[in-house]
């Protein structure tokens, strides 16, 4: 059984609502999570099949390269379920599932149009996420010498006085 529930949750507005401010609600509530909430729903949205927490866990440690503790992870899923954009349903005694709502789907869509929206700026917009693989993938294992920072201010290009 599900604690939020696929339809009418207090937080998925009607499709048949033209309103501007109900078509704004995805967007609003998208802006409205943290960078690790938004984080969670892309993780759902990647599985397959019903997602529970320990694979969830799994890919943002992925996506991280550290550890994900569970004080922080679950507290989040709960909070997430509050707020109707995914749907907790037990897999057995000790394990429960994770799915996207409608709404949900709604609000990650929104985030992602958000960020399709940017790319025209981006000086390398011609770069997909093929081509990019998994960031984990792409992280060098040591920083190279040109990525060093200066120590001082003049390092910096920046004019020292006494």
């Amino acid at each position: 059984m599900t604690q939020s529930g696929k339809q009418g949750h207090k937080n998925d507005p009607t499709d048949d609502d033209p309103s501007t401010a109900t078509q704004l609600r995805p967007r609003r509530a998208w802006t409205g999570l943290t960078a690790f909430q938004r984080d969670i729903l892309k993780a759902i949205a990647f599985e397959t099949g019903t997602p529970y927490g320990l694979a969830i866990k799994g890919r943002l440690e992925n996506w991280y390269g550290e550890e994900i503790n569970h004080g922080r992870l679950y507290p989040n899923l709960d909070e997430l379920v509050e707020d109707g954009l995914i749907d907790k349903s037990e897999i057995d005694k000790r394990t429960n599932g994770y799915a996207l709502t409608r709404y949900g789907e709604r609000v990650l869509g929104a985030g992602a149009d958000h960020l399709d929206a940017v790319r025209p700026t981006l000086r390398y917009q011609d770069t997909t996420p093929e081509d990019v693989g998994d960031i984990a993938e792409t992280l060098p294992e040591e920083t190279p010498d040109e990525f060093d920072v200066p120590e001082t201010a003049a390092g910096l290009g920046f004019e020292v006085t006494d």
